[in-house]
């Protein structure tokens, strides 16, 4: 559940395709994810996120916690739910600090890159979501299909490009063994 999965492939380059195709041969199940830090604008202000695209599936383990809202808009003190999916194409899940910095509801239009995304949730606790002093920033949730059209991965973005996998832990063992070996410099992979 720290990793949203049993394992975790990183790179600050594109992931070979052959990663991905090989988890098939392993039985297991992926999903990507390209996490970077970029500015986000809402009428007048601009707040500095990191953002996250996913792929369906996410996460693969742990739950993806959305926060219930009050009639007002405001982050109501009912009980959470478990998010069905991820954001649809066109829309964003947003955290509670990307709604007070830019003053934002739901149902506005964020500025993400060249594109406008529809806020429709408040997020409130992301599984893969670590501690520390880098990932303190707003966060905020979208459609991995949005990705190219915002242009917001240009030569020089500091991009993370990731590759969640799940399945028996003997099939998972199986294929990190695989994996290892084919790793290029600046590739990584974590198990918990």
């Amino acid at each position: 559940q720290l990793l949203g999965g049993d394992l975790l492939v990183n790179s600050s380059q594109v992931l070979p395709v052959e990663y991905e195709q090989q988890t098939r041969r392993f039985r297991l199940q992926t999903v990507a994810l390209t996490r970077f830090p970029s500015m986000v604008s809402y009428a007048d202000n601009n707040l500095l996120c990191a953002i996250k695209a996913v792929t369906p599936g996410y996460p693969l383990r742990g739950k993806l916690q959305l926060a219930a809202l009050s009639e007002d808009g405001e982050p109501s003190r009912s009980p959470e739910r478990v998010a069905q999916g991820i954001p649809a194409p066109g829309t964003v899940w947003i955290d509670e600090k990307i709604m007070v910095g830019l003053d934002v509801k739901l149902g506005d239009k964020l500025e993400i890159g060249m594109i406008e995304l529809t806020v429709t949730e408040l997020v409130a606790n992301e599984p893969d979501h670590s501690v520390g002093f880098i990932n303190m920033n707003p966060r905020l949730l979208i459609n991995a299909q949005d990705l190219a059209a915002s242009e917001l991965i240009q030569t020089g973005s500091r991009v993370s490009y990731q590759l969640l996998v799940a399945g028996e832990m003997a099939d998972v063992a199986a294929y990190r063994s695989w994996l290892e070996p084919q790793l290029a410099p600046g590739e990584s992979v974590e198990g918990i």
